[in-house]
């Protein structure tokens, strides 16, 4: 890569990022952090956030696959021998939603449950609660449907928005449990982290954002006009209109006690 096309990448990838953390969704997601910061969540109220969360977070891992999946079947035509570099970076991210990373990793559902168990929730609460905002099944609903969209620009801006806001959001969950950890019933000493859920992903989400930017910076970047890099931008606007939406409830929820 000579080094006019590198400075190139640099200002597509520089630009995708600033449109994006333009949207409404990053000053939602900075106000939930004031309010969950401020108070403890009543029963009701974990319930209401750990189950809408689960609706949307069970698509994750599977449409991953199937986007990755799209992308070999899109490319292996036309450039085969890249194809799987391509999903690979999209794929890197299930290296921890699976638990490979090493050994005995548990997978990010498995750290989930055992969350919500430690909060008070079992799994049949979860999946059966009747407290769930309708925004988390639009958000859930269009994770499933752009993740496998015959168009994997779509896909792609959609993964990129998503691991974008999980490198925000995952910040301001675990500053705010660990806050009020005490009135939940739950001591953080030196052995097992109960809130390594939260953490773990304010571990990895940089990586896996920088990598989503990698791949949608090669495949906008392989014309000269901007419509591949426009579809992009719809797929990433499309999530982040509904998971800001999602958070307006939350951050509604958060302030009738206020």
């Amino acid at each position: 890569m000579t080094k006019a096309s590198s400075d190139m990448n640099l200002d597509l990838a520089g630009a995708i990022d600033k449109q994006l953390r333009r949207h409404d969704a990053f000053v939602q997601m900075d106000r939930f952090g004031r309010l969950a910061r401020s108070r403890p969540m009543t029963a009701l109220e974990r319930e209401k956030f750990l189950a809408s969360l689960w609706v949307f977070f069970e698509e994750v891992p599977t449409g991953i696959l199937a986007l990755g999946l799209n992308i070999c079947d899109v490319h292996r035509l036309t450039d085969p021998w890249q194809a799987t570099e391509l999903a690979a970076k999209v794929l890197t991210a299930n290296v921890d939603e699976f638990g490979l990373r090493k050994a005995g990793d548990q997978t990010h559902h498995q750290l989930f449950i055992a969350l919500a168990n430690r909060l008070g929730l079992t799994a049949t609460q979860l999946r059966q609660s009747r407290h769930i905002f309708a925004s988390a099944y639009r958000l859930a609903c269009t994770t499933r449907n752009y993740y496998r969209s015959p168009d994997i620009l779509l896909g792609i801006g959609l993964h990129l928005a998503s691991e974008l806001t999980s490198s925000v959001e995952f910040g301001h969950f675990d500053a705010a449990f660990r806050t009020h950890a005490c009135e939940y019933g739950i001591e953080i000493d030196s052995g097992q982290d109960p809130f390594f859920f939260f953490r773990i992903h304010t571990l990895v989400e940089p990586e896996h954002y920088a990598s989503a930017v990698e791949l949608a910076v090669q495949v906008a970047g392989q014309v000269s006009d901007d419509a591949l890099l426009s579809r992009l931008i719809s797929g990433a606007t499309a999530f982040l209109d509904d998971f800001s939406a999602l958070f307006e409830d939350f951050n509604e929820m958060l302030s009738e006690r206020a």
